[in-house]
């Protein structure tokens, strides 16, 4: 059970690092 919270938590910082990544790449490519 705390495994599966954790892995949650994890593909969710991850997910959010990857969102972040690609919005600084698309600003950089806008400008």
């Amino acid at each position: 059970m705390l495994v599966g919270y954790l892995q949650l938590l994890g593909m969710g910082v991850l997910h959010r690092k990857m969102q972040k990544t690609l919005f600084y790449h698309s600003v950089n490519v806008l400008h």
